[in-house]
């Protein structure tokens, strides 16, 4: 008995250690995939509102500002998959503790992302039920400053995505 599991040991062990830095990549590159979706969909919300800087007619800057909403809305889903891709990351990680702490980092940050993305969309859909230009402008203008956050989250999560994989081919053998 004691010799089949040596044998099974040794068989199967290298191909269990060899899946564990996989499944992080796999991660890491789905994490990826959703930031590029979260910051496209981000920049999008912001094009939108620099719509309604120039456009004419109340309705016309709603609708622009539903627009940004709903991107900032799925700016936001995609920020929380980047998250939870993360957070898989660390703990297939959990071999490698300078990979694990890297990828927990990144899933701080994206959590951070998701959260600014939320407020810019609910500063976004109070718009629908204002008429004072004033707070109008000034529920733009929130919005753009949690979203230029959002983006600025996003990106310090993705570059703890890179430090993960740094840490994966350097530290981690």
């Amino acid at each position: 008995m004691k010799t089949f599991l040596l044998v099974f040991g040794l068989l199967y062990l290298p191909l269990l250690t060899f899946g564990q830095p996989q499944d992080v990549a796999d991660n890491l590159n789905d994490a990826y995939e959703n930031y590029q979706t979260a910051y496209k969909k981000a920049k999008g919300a912001l094009s939108s509102i620099d719509e309604c800087y120039s456009t004419r007619g109340i309705e016309n800057l709603r609708n622009y500002a539903r627009d940004a909403e709903d991107a900032a809305t799925n700016a936001k889903k995609y920020s929380s998959y980047a998250e939870d891709e993360a957070d898989d990351a660390e703990e297939a990680a959990n071999f490698c503790s300078n990979a694990e702490d890297e990828a927990n980092d990144a899933e701080d940050y994206f959590y951070q992302a998701k959260r600014k993305f939320s407020s810019a969309a609910d500063e976004l859909s109070n718009i629908s039920y204002e008429d004072n230009i004033d707070n109008i402008n000034s529920y733009l203008q929130n919005a753009v400053d949690f979203l230029q956050s959002g983006i600025k989250q996003l990106n310090y999560g993705v570059d703890e995505i890179n430090n993960t994989f740094d840490a994966l081919k350097n530290d981690c053998r």
